[in-house]
């Protein structure tokens, strides 16, 4: 039994980290967590447990993931987990991490578009392995060498040919490991896994709309929603309201809005016309959460606030009223948001 989506208040500690080989938990082991039906009924009223923090993680990558792999990651889920228990991993550079307390809950959001790609390029089994971009992902060495060929990839998959990096089978088996092992670490009261996948959507300019989607239960549908399907988050409720009329029930969560330029909570809809109350009731039910602060910023920022924050001088996530003719809550500067994310070769997935 996992606890319930909505009561649950992510601390976003850690994202696509890149094993090359697991160790074992501690040997101790956290104290069981109150069960969520004593947290929930009327006799617990007033009890400590009924308000009991719980941390974890609902944003990592693993292997999966285009732009993971691309950057050296080569954990697995199953990697992952491990780690969120307390296990040892090695980093790709060479030295051991560790988490000084395991996490409560976790969920591996690898990126639905092209999962599993980069890895197959490197798998002779596959149809990929053949793929002309191949021989450069089974190259890529030190970080200035990764981000050469990163920057071909990005190129590729917003070009015409994107689709060639679709293998159906790779996404399906991809997609049912990551099911799979998010089932098999669950461990009712001592340690909650989520079923989760990142949505990667963008606007005219790559502003980030990007969502994690979280599902509730040990069953997820046959493939996730992402943006080669729609690139509005609007049809991503859509298909979510489908999934839950068949029994599937989630929730969307905003991730990285700070690098939205606005667009993450504009006050107009995708296609440019105003918010109605049908976008509101349709958005409410499928995403009534925000991640507020993770390791690329935090949402809720002002330069009044934020000084120190580099992004928000650049003048891109202000919060002043939105102009009722556009989308731009801030007029950004000339480095503004993903531009910046780019040419500096941090991860504009």
């Amino acid at each position: 039994m996992r606890y319930q989506l909505a009561p649950i208040a992510a601390a976003l500690l850690l994202s696509a980290c890149g094993p090359e080989n697991i160790s074992a938990p501690p040997a101790s082991t956290p104290e069981p967590l109150a069960s969520p039906g004593a947290a929930a009924s009327g006799s617990g009223a007033g009890h400590p447990a009924a308000r009991q923090p719980l941390y974890g993680d609902l944003h990592v990558h693993t292997a999966y993931s285009f732009d993971a792999f691309a950057m050296g990651t080569l954990a697995s889920p199953d990697d992952a987990y491990h780690f969120a228990k307390g296990g040892v991993l090695n980093h790709p550079g060479g030295f051991p991490m560790q988490l000084d307390r395991p996490m409560d809950f976790y969920a591996v959001t690898d990126h639905a578009f092209f999962m599993g790609a980069l890895k197959a390029m490197t798998n002779s089994e596959t149809p990929l392995y053949e793929h002309e971009l191949a021989p450069s992902v089974r190259s890529m060495g030190d970080e200035q060498s990764r981000g050469g060929i990163f920057q071909t990839l990005i190129d590729f998959v917003r070009s015409d040919r994107r689709m060639e990096l679709v293998d159906d089978q790779v996404f399906s088996d991809a997609w049912q490991d990551i099911i799979e092992t998010a089932n098999r670490h669950n461990d009712p009261g001592r340690f909650t896994t989520f079923i989760g996948y990142e949505y990667t959507a963008s606007g005219p300019e790559f502003e980030n709309l990007h969502r994690n989607v979280i599902f509730d239960g040990d069953k997820a549908p046959l493939l996730p929603f992402s943006r080669l399907d729609s690139s509005n988050p609007e049809d991503l409720w859509r298909w979510m309201d489908q999934q839950r009329q068949a029994g599937l029930e989630s929730l969307a969560i905003p991730h990285n809005s700070n690098g939205s330029n606005g667009w993450m909570f504009s006050q107009l809809d995708f296609t440019g016309n105003p918010l109605d109350a049908s976008y509101a009731e349709l958005r409410m039910r499928n995403e009534p959460l925000v991640e507020n602060s993770q390791i690329k910023g935090t949402s809720d920022t002002h330069p009044a606030l934020s000084p120190n924050d580099d992004r928000n001088h650049e003048g891109a996530h202000c919060l002043k009223p939105a102009e009722p003719t556009g989308r731009k809550l801030c007029a950004p500067g000339p480095d503004a948001g993903p531009g910046v994310s780019g040419r500096q070769g941090l991860q504009p997935l």
